[in-house]
């Protein structure tokens, strides 16, 4: 159990074959990190968010922001992710539609999780 197994099937006579990884739950849509991974992207977020508070409509910094906190965590950050949504979605309606379909992405990926 916490193993991952990997699989390479291929058939007599075919010239296909297909992979398998297995993953537990947890694994479905992110990877675990390290302490010292950890503790870079929480330092990383915490320079956005300060950046973020000097120019509060910079697209590229509420985007990093949401993707650190996906990648730190994306149950504990959810609420915090979808108003940074609403704040980049004001500050870059031409992408309005794109993000909309990331943030619907996030929140299935979500549901899965817990």
């Amino acid at each position: 159990e916490g193993h991952v197994q990997k699989e390479c099937v291929l058939f007599k006579g075919h010239k296909d074959c297909w992979n398998q990884d297995s993953v537990t739950e947890e694994q479905v849509f992110r990877c675990e990190l390290s302490f010292e991974k950890s503790t870079v992207l929480q330092s990383e977020l915490e320079s956005c968010k300060e950046l973020q508070a000097l120019e509060p409509e910079n697209k590229w910094c509420l985007l990093t922001i949401i993707l650190l906190m996906r990648a730190l965590d994306p149950l504990v950050y959810e609420q915090e992710t979808l108003r940074y949504f609403a704040a980049l979605k004001a500050a870059d309606p031409m992408r309005c539609s794109y993000l909309n379909d990331l943030r619907s992405k996030f929140l299935i990926e979500n549901s899965v999780l817990k």
